[in-house]
């Protein structure tokens, strides 16, 4: 059953006239995936897809490795600037065959990330000062699509913390 191999599995006892219990495991094994789709991407290149969800058609159907294949793929579209994607998917019944399934893995990228900073009270901080102590940094670092490290909550409140810090300790 850990296995994931079966959707069901049931252990049905019966009495035989010796008085013995007969045990039957009666098993219904997952489906198969037939056809794994992709809608809503942009950011994406088709190899990069492939890469993602790769191994997944013509094998059984396993809900976690679809999970672990959703997340893979926000990762990929937070990588080019799609911060606030989403990733769904979908698992259908195959219409030629009941023994099959499709899978539709449909992404919401969203509009692109970008961190502008303010300091307010007239402050100031060069340019090249800022690209030295920010992680995100790069020659376009506001375009975070184009940044060397992609956007996550851990690296932009890491860079926050920086920038503070420097703020302080400068003046």
């Amino acid at each position: 059953w850990d296995l994931g191999l079966f959707e069901d599995v049931q252990v049905v006892a019966r009495a035989k006239a010796s008085g013995a219990l007969a045990l039957t495991v009666v098993v219904v094994e997952q489906r198969a995936v037939s056809e794994v789709t992709i809608e809503g991407n942009s950011a994406l290149s088709m190899p990069e897809l492939e890469d993602a969800v790769g191994g997944v058609a013509l094998n059984v159907l396993e809900m976690g490795k679809l999970e672990a294949i959703a997340l893979e793929l926000r990762r990929r579209s937070q990588e080019q600037g799609f911060y606030l994607a989403e990733v769904d998917y979908k698992v259908t019944p195959n219409a030629a065959s009941p023994d099959l399934v499709d899978v539709t893995f449909t992404i919401r990228e969203h509009d692109k990330v970008s961190v502008m900073l303010s300091f307010g009270d007239g402050v100031t901080v060069p340019r090249g000062e800022l690209h030295s102590i920010l992680e995100l940094g790069g020659t376009r670092w506001l375009a975070l699509g184009a940044s060397r490290a992609p956007l996550t909550s851990e690296r932009l409140n890491a860079d926050l913390q920086r920038v503070t810090a420097h703020y302080y300790d400068a003046g």
